[in-house]
């Protein structure tokens, strides 16, 4: 079996023989993860336009129930192979063609009242496309709690019992990261995180794109990138993370600046796209992800990117 796309930090742990053996720990049609020897989560996926860090794409095996994988189902490494001996599954990775998860911008004019339209064609995204049982009426409605971050347009979502519950806690980390209060920022986001709907929480979802969008904007911004990553480094620092959670495993990847390709995606549109009809297009890929994770991600990446410019939050890390 030909793999037909890997991330290259896979790649890379692979041939230098970082990796030997794991087991399958999550199963679902459209992919399964396996945790290492060395507490490292590997996406198996079946559509190239979900591929993540660490991660492989099969695309022509369509869905992975097929393969009856259970969760202590062994699986071995060897260098560009990969072997499920007990389901006599042998996938290898030489010829796939391969991706960087690593943070990437485009070479390519733009401007600030570009970024502005693209974040006013996502609010209304949001509104027509997006699903609103998690995080998403935050971002319309905590502008009546801090005037800067109003919606740029008069579109409103109504609150749901989640969305409630958890804004004060958002309002309370937006301003600690605007104070760079990175003491107690870790304890505030302690207090949100695991919360709201889906397989990967809503809050986790968020964090994910907010993290993803002050690295990239920092960049885009030129600020201080090691000041970025220990921001990323504090948020994270009260939550006991397990790795063989998919949630937890992304959070630590989105705070390297490591993060899936359609928020990479979402993000280089959001800074450099002309096109609206193109930037529609990438956020609704974006929020076609998972049942409402995608929009979750989206409202973080919206977020961040609202927030980061805060003459303060620039200031904090040039």
């Amino acid at each position: 079996m030909q793999a037909n796309y890997v991330s290259l930090d896979l790649v890379e742990k692979l041939k230098n023989g970082k990796l030997t053996e794991g087991y399958v720990s999550y199963v679902s049609a459209a992919f399964f993860t396996v945790i290492t020897d060395k507490d490292e989560l590997i996406y198996f996926l079946n559509n190239k336009k979900y591929i993540a860090p660490m991660s492989i794409v099969l695309e022509d095996l369509g869905s992975f129930n097929d393969l009856s994988l259970t969760t202590d189902t062994k699986v071995l490494f060897k260098n560009t192979l990969i072997m499920i001996d007990s389901h006599h599954v042998e996938i290898e990775i030489d010829n796939a063609k391969s991706w960087t998860p690593k943070l990437q911008l485009l070479l390519t004019d733009t401007s600030e009242e570009i970024i502005e339209r693209n974040l006013l064609i996502m609010e209304h995204c949001v509104v027509k496309h997006g699903k609103y049982e998690g995080i998403a009426p935050i971002i319309f409605n905590i502008g009546e709690y801090i005037d800067e971050l109003k919606p740029l347009s008069d579109l409103k979502i109504h609150n749901n019992l989640y969305s409630s519950f958890i804004s004060g806690k958002i309002i309370e980390f937006i301003f600690e990261i605007v104070n760079n209060d990175l003491k107690n920022i870790g304890k505030t986001t302690n207090e949100f995180i695991g919360f709201g709907p889906g397989i990967t929480p809503s809050s986790d979802d968020f964090l994910c794109g907010f993290m993803a969008s002050f690295m990239y904007l920092g960049k885009y911004y030129g600020l201080n990138l090691e000041k970025l990553y220990e921001l990323n480094k504090s948020i994270l620092s009260e939550i006991e993370l397990d790795k063989s959670e998919i949630s937890h495993s992304l959070l630590i990847h989105y705070s390297k600046g490591n993060s899936q390709k359609m928020i990479k995606n979402l993000i280089n549109s959001m800074i450099y796209e002309h096109d609206v009809d193109e930037m529609c297009k990438s956020i609704r890929e974006a929020i076609s992800f998972g049942d409402i994770s995608g929009t979750d991600m989206l409202c973080g990446v919206y977020l961040g990117t609202r927030l980061i410019k805060n003459p303060n939050i620039k200031k904090n890390f040039s």
